[in-house]
């Protein structure tokens, strides 16, 4: 922490000090994950600014084009106001044509609502289980240009980097002000995809059996995306549906080669395990890699260290705690939350005092929750 608040002098020290800490708190070890999110807040908070250096953040908002406005309201912020953490302060929302004084209803609608904008926008597009991962590149229409595409990025990065102070700031209030603050963390409307996530970590899944678990993390239960399943590859081909596939991937009318010359490879019994796999990374990794990039950039003009490279894997992943101390499942809940699935259910059902006069229909609502999928019953359990 003291390496942070002396703002990087010493960067090597500080990567081989979180490397150690990473070798003694492992990510995705259930039993310290509440020690491991202590410390990104704990270097969080020693990355803010001093108390003679704080600056305003408020953005002043078109609700009804909440993402252009953002990103307008974003190229308001000189460089050097984001280097000195003007983004980490705390925030304040308004909106146009709106009169009233956030007190913190705005700004959990405004996370909220930005990642539901995400999905109308022609750089994001979901996975079958409706999270969010950026639009292919051989996808994106030519109207879009790359300067346009880097803004749009960075801008989505920066609010989520924000999200995590804004959860901070909730949290140190929590303690002064419970009244203001609640207790209600901020958290997305909706979810990242978890290899999405990997990548922005400079963490992307590479061996066959990672690709394809992240796949099965994005499919649906009851639709399974069959590339995810040990029978492609132990199937013949005929009975695997391979018969006349190429070392190509589609891309709507598109055509990506995952060779140079695959459209002329035919898949085979000897080269459907290296096919699956190029084109399993060429979808969840390479295809928006310059996406993530730039992600990944504004992510870190928030919770990164000053001046590092967002592009170099090892000084970006090793000096920025959320990308090497959690793993991707663990950053997705902090800013989306845990999914609301059958079992929780359940357990709420059991803890439940229901009054005797509405016992029938207190058992439609169960039946109505066990109905829903997971996506919509957190956004319904969120509501209530």
């Amino acid at each position: 922490l003291e390496l942070i608040r002396e703002g990087g002098h010493d960067l090597q020290t500080l990567m081989l000090s979180n490397k150690c800490l990473a070798l003694l708190w492992p990510p995705g070890v259930k039993h310290t994950l509440e020690k491991r999110l202590a410390f990104c807040f704990a270097c969080l908070e020693a990355a803010l600014p001093e108390d003679d250096e704080l600056m305003e953040l408020k953005l002043k908002l078109f609700k009804k084009d909440l993402l252009n406005s953002t990103i307008e309201a974003f190229s308001c912020f000189s460089e050097i106001g984001v280097q000195c953490g003007v983004l980490k302060q705390e925030l304040t929302i308004e909106y146009h044509g709106e009169e009233g004084h956030d007190a913190g209803g705005l700004l959990r609608q405004f996370f909220d609502m930005f990642t539901s904008e995400l999905k109308n926008s022609e750089l994001w597009t979901q996975t079958a289980a409706g999270s969010l991962r950026p639009a292919d590149k051989a996808a994106v229409r030519g109207g879009v240009t790359l300067a346009a595409m880097r803004q749009h990025m960075e801008t989505c990065g920066r609010v989520c980097g924000m999200a995590l102070y804004q959860e901070l700031h909730r949290r140190s209030g929590m303690q002064m002000r419970p009244d203001i603050y609640g207790d209600q963390p901020v958290l997305f409307g909706d979810a990242f995809a978890r290899y999405f996530i990997r990548v922005v970590q400079q963490d992307p899944p590479v061996s066959l059996a990672e690709l394809q678990a992240e796949l099965r993390a994005e499919s649906l239960e009851l639709y399974p995306d069959y590339r995810a399943c040990d029978a492609i590859l132990t199937k013949g081909l005929a009975e695997s549906g391979l018969e006349g596939e190429m070392f190509v991937r589609a891309v709507g009318e598109l055509e990506v080669p995952l060779v140079d010359g695959g459209a002329g490879i035919a898949v085979t019994e000897e080269n459907k395990h290296d096919w699956l796999e190029r084109l399993l990374r060429s979808e969840l990794v390479e295809g928006f890699a310059t996406a993530a990039t730039h992600f990944r950039k504004g992510l870190m003009d928030v919770v990164g260290m000053r001046g590092i490279d967002a592009d170099n894997a090892e000084m970006s992943r090793w000096t920025t705690p959320h990308l090497f101390i959690l793993t991707a499942e663990e950053l997705q809940l902090q800013w989306s939350g845990t999914p609301v699935n059958p079992a929780f259910i359940d357990e709420l059902r059991k803890v439940a005092v229901v009054h005797p006069e509405v016992q029938v229909q207190a058992g439609w609502l169960w039946d109505i929750m066990h109905s829903l999928d997971d996506e919509k019953r957190g956004k319904y359990y969120r509501f209530v």
